[in-house]
């Protein structure tokens, strides 16, 4: 039963962080539309690579945790 809620709240705490990413990403673009439209390519490939490099340590941390749940259990 407690591995079924921490992976309940680990999958809840993955929704709300990538809502919140969506969220902050939809405002800062809003914002800065202007900015987008005149970036150089080059930094907007660093601020891709970054933002994925984010995500994907995010989902490494996420699986850490996870692993070590099953583990105990």
């Amino acid at each position: 039963m407690s591995v079924f809620l921490a992976v309940l709240l680990a999958l809840g705490a993955g929704l709300f962080v990538g809502s919140r990413v969506h969220s902050a990403r939809e405002a800062r673009s809003n914002y800065s539309a202007y900015r987008a439209r005149t970036a150089k390519g080059f930094g907007e490939m660093i601020r891709t690579t970054v933002s994925a490099g984010v995500a994907v340590a995010g989902a490494l941390v996420l699986l850490f945790i996870l692993l070590n749940v099953l583990q105990q259990a």
